[in-house]
């Protein structure tokens, strides 16, 4: 509780008469430095390092490019404009988010143009969105979410199933889990790589 005194000095006294040992001195003590700062937050310097790779992942356009394959599978191959390094504290998996982590890979090496392949699948479970799942590897923290990518496709007839959108990125599945503790082009007109708009 906080209280203040109104009057005139001679009637209320002063600063050295409050403080004194009668009346507000006693439950006073004097102030010393700790021998020590306080450990700093490990929680708070993981969830920090996952955000930064999140957004670094966002801002590498990523590409999914696919192929044909046998039985009428697509393969998805997903490369980065640039080059985008893991820190060694950090564990990355990632995912087609219509098949779920079940099929997730681990992000061993630098991602660039080179790419990862994530495998061949159904046309039906295709979409330019990502599930990934950064894991703080000191802490046990993890980051959960979903990114958008471009989509590329090298054959006929594709082009309306995988369709060309500007990146985003999304919260749908975020969890900070701390354990000290995110229609293209017409069917059939040829391959193309580009941008848009839509829906996952």
């Amino acid at each position: 509780m906080l209280a203040t005194l109104s009057g005139s000095s001679r009637r209320m006294g002063c600063v050295a008469d409050h403080v004194s040992p009668e009346r507000l001195g006693r439950f006073l003590r004097p102030w010393q430095a700790p021998a020590a700062l306080p450990a700093p937050d490990l929680t708070l310097a993981a969830e920090a390092r996952l955000d930064a790779m999140r957004k670094a992942l966002a801002a590498a356009d990523l590409t999914l490019r696919c192929t044909p394959a046998e039985d009428g599978r697509i393969g998805l191959t997903l490369t980065a404009r640039g080059t985008v390094g893991l820190p060694a504290i950090l564990r990355a998996e990632l995912w087609p988010l219509t098949l779920g982590p079940n099929h997730s890979l681990t992000l061993k090496a630098e991602l660039g143009r080179t790419g990862l392949h994530l495998g061949q699948f159904a046309l039906a479970d295709v979409t330019r969105w990502l599930g990934l799942r950064l894991t703080d590897l000191e802490t046990g923290a993890e980051l959960v979410f979903t990114l958008g990518t471009m989509s590329c496709c090298r054959f006929r007839g594709h082009e309306d199933k995988i369709v060309t959108h500007e990146l985003e990125s999304g919260y749908d599945e975020t969890e900070v889990q701390p354990r000290v503790q995110d229609r293209g082009r017409e069917a059939g007109d040829g391959s193309g790589c580009g941008r848009g708009a839509g829906r996952p």
